[in-house]
């Protein structure tokens, strides 16, 4: 919860908080190690981008994906001054993909696709231009991320890493 509302969204945080605490449970670990498969031969160059700014959440990301999120690939907290909903991370993510492929030039928006689970993640992506696939991994309704302008919005991560190894960019 402290990753996706940074900026105090305190009807957010309230409304998750007095929920059953067995649905806050994270039980889409299955779905992790799949994606992380998926990406294998797919000529797809993951970038994270994160609200968030914890040490702990960042390092838990390099042990749960070991070399797929170097810094090079990360926006954080620390590299943007607005956040999500603002374009800013999303467009820091196409700079450091264009980097990262070495090109001298970001990457266009119609070259990349967020994968987002956050009503301000999904507004932030289509701010910036992107297409995106919402990933409905809390307590909200599909609806939610649809209403934010996710183009798709799959049920969990197993439905995510099947979609990538299933069809093409």
């Amino acid at each position: 919860l402290e990753a996706r509302v940074p900026f105090g969204d305190l009807d957010f945080a309230r409304y998750v908080m007095s929920l059953d605490p067995h649905m806050k449970l994270n039980t889409y670990g299955k779905g992790k190690y799949l994606l992380r498969h998926a990406f294998e031969g797919q000529g797809l160059l993951p970038v994270i981008v994160t609200g968030s700014g914890q040490r702990s959440l960042l390092e838990r990301l390099d042990r749960t994906y070991p070399g797929y999120f170097c810094s090079e690939r990360m926006v954080t907290a620390y590299d943007v001054t607005r956040g999500k909903p603002n374009p800013e991370p999303y467009l820091k993510g196409l700079e450091k993909a264009g980097a990262a492929l070495g090109r001298a030039h970001a990457l266009k928006p119609a070259e990349a696709l967020v994968v987002e689970n956050a009503p301000l993640g999904v507004q932030a992506g289509k701010a910036a231009g992107i297409r995106v696939m919402a990933v409905n991994t809390g307590p909200l309704p599909d609806s939610v991320l649809l209403e934010a302008g996710a183009d798709w919005v799959l049920p969990d991560m197993t439905a995510l890493a099947d979609w990538f190894k299933n069809n093409e960019l």
